[in-house]
């Protein structure tokens, strides 16, 4: 029969183990998202992305960090 600490440690590093995965599931999620996004700028046409003020060069950029005003 464990310990009361090692059921303190066991549950932490349960804790850790679910938040290191979670994390991992939402990465993998973001970078989908972001494929998915950079696809769809790429399909359109240079004047499409043009009056949205982007250059093709510009797309993964802008989809993982914005757009720069100024």
């Amino acid at each position: 029969m464990p310990l009361d600490g090692d059921l303190g440690f066991l549950a932490a590093a349960v804790r850790a183990l679910r938040d290191h995965v979670g994390a991992s599931f939402r990465r993998q999620a973001r970078a989908a998202e972001d494929r998915k996004a950079i696809e769809h700028l790429q399909a359109l046409s240079d004047a499409q992305l043009r009056d949205m003020g982007i250059t093709r060069m510009d797309i993964s950029h802008v989809v993982r960090f914005g757009k720069q005003e100024g």
